[in-house]
């Protein structure tokens, strides 16, 4: 099972994916999926 500290690191990573493509707009990010 994977430790809340990888678990973190995952959910910062989509975050990170999400504010990149949301400034590119939401059509842009849709795309991506």
């Amino acid at each position: 099972m994977r430790d809340d500290r990888e678990r973190l690191k995952d959910i910062l990573e989509a975050i990170a994916k999400i504010e990149k493509y949301t400034v590119q707009g939401q059509t842009e990010f849709v795309s991506r999926q």
